[in-house]
């Protein structure tokens, strides 16, 4: 059986310094049923793939030339036919984070709070403080299939690999998905 992956963006938001070098977000990451990636994930296939989310990195492929983040990333090596990763952790996912589910925008989103930042050693990742950013999601689906009437996939086990930060310029597959700052002042966090 071939192995799919497929990306699905949401956003990163509420974050707020835990020491210098970490700070928390809370990640706003998907809702259920039908999306803009013409896939169908419901809430079972969602709660069955909660513990993979433990230890995931939160990545990111940020441009200098743009000063802000970029997609997914990621690179054919024409050479050696390999693929290769452009985008680098950001942030992880921990065990201790805590999972739930929000109405936000008519739908039922899967938010995660407890996430960390590294924003004390990538000065870039202070954009996700300052403004919020969208986040997007990287899975591997393990089952899934066509359904025609829906003119959709419908994923029906996943694995979750990675959380993407999203530049400004791309624009979400969920919506509303996003990575927020908790209540935090973000000028005397930039003093400090």
């Amino acid at each position: 059986m071939s192995k799919k992956l497929l990306e699905f963006m949401a956003k990163i938001s509420d974050v707020e310094q835990v020491n210098p070098l970490f700070s928390t977000c809370k990640i706003r990451v998907l809702y259920t049923g039908k999306n803009r990636n013409l896939s169908i994930i419901e809430k079972d296939a969602v709660e069955r793939a909660l513990p993979t989310l433990k230890n995931i990195p939160i990545i990111g492929e940020f441009s200098e030339d743009i000063d802000d983040f970029k997609g997914h990333g990621g690179k054919i090596d024409l050479d050696s036919y390999k693929y290769i990763h452009t985008t680098k952790p950001y942030g992880v996912v921990p065990e201790s984070a805590t999972y739930e589910w929000e109405e936000y925008g008519g739908r039922e989103y899967l938010v995660i709070n407890g996430c960390y930042l590294w924003t004390g050693r990538y000065e870039e990742a202070y954009s996700v403080i300052e403004d919020g950013k969208g986040q997007s999601m990287e899975i591997q689906v393990v089952d899934g299939e066509w359904i025609e009437s829906e003119e959709a996939y419908k994923i029906n086990n996943f694995i979750f690999s990675a959380l993407c930060i999203l530049g400004d310029d791309i624009e979400p597959a969920f919506e509303d998905a996003s990575i927020t700052a908790y209540s935090l002042d973000a000028d005397s966090f930039k003093e400090e």
